[in-house]
């Protein structure tokens, strides 16, 4: 079980490399994908995703693309992440 984290990132890391993501070089839990019209930030906090982008359709299919490959919820607008409300 100390193990599970890191398996779990290892594996949400080796999707998002695979899917077009580049880590951040300043933060290595910040994913960004560029496409040629749009731009997306992807935040990886354990088991927790804040996704923004530029395009509400690149958002979209990027959430596609998780629910694809895992089990997951979206919870919709971000209000609370860490204890911080977010309005």
């Amino acid at each position: 079980l100390k193990q599970a984290p890191r398996a779990w990132y290892a594996e949400m890391d080796s999707f998002l490399l695979s899917v077009g993501f580049t880590r951040c070089h300043s933060d290595l839990n910040v994913y960004i994908l560029h496409s040629d019209d749009a731009h997306l930030l992807l935040v990886l906090y354990v088991d927790d995703l804040i996704i923004t982008g530029s395009t509400s359709s690149i958002i979209a299919s990027v959430k596609t693309s998780l629910q694809d490959r895992f089990s997951m919820t979206d919870l919709g607008l971000l209000h609370y992440f860490l204890g911080i409300e977010i309005t």
